[in-house]
């Protein structure tokens, strides 16, 4: 607080109208508040857009075998995880291959291990896409 100076001292019963509020540290706190209030909404708002964002869904670990069979291409399913046959796209110089009758897929639709594909294609030159996560299966 802040005493006004006064020349005369016979007006000593003004002296309640002398002392004045300073003021000048508000703006400070004010300020301050605003700058951790932005700090804090921000954060928030980019944490909650970064933790929005669904990951990607897991490609399956297929080991498999491409054999040739005259007219066929047959992959055989040698390890890891299962597949929904419906879930795989077979691919050949960008055209999309047909999986014959002949296959050995049971009744689940599920490619596990030791189970047979068979592609009507006359080439081992053959690219299995997953569809849902739209990555190749090496």
């Amino acid at each position: 607080m802040l005493l006004k100076n006064r020349t005369d001292t016979s007006q000593s019963s003004d002296s309640a109208s002398c002392i004045y509020k300073s003021e000048h540290a508000v703006s400070d706190v004010v300020g301050t508040v605003l700058m951790v209030s932005i700090t804090v909404i921000m954060a928030s708002l980019i944490s909650m857009s970064v933790f929005a964002i669904n990951p990607p869904p897991d490609v399956p670990q297929i080991n498999y075998n491409v054999q040739n069979n005259g007219s066929l291409v047959d992959l055989v399913h040698m390890g890891g995880e299962p597949v929904e046959v419906s879930d795989l796209r077979f691919i050949h110089e960008g055209q999309e291959v047909n999986i014959s009758n002949m296959s050995q897929i049971n009744e689940t639709g599920t490619w596990r291990i030791g189970t047979i594909i068979s592609l009507d294609a006359d080439t081992t030159r053959i690219i299995i896409v997953h569809i849902p996560s739209q990555e190749l299966i090496r």
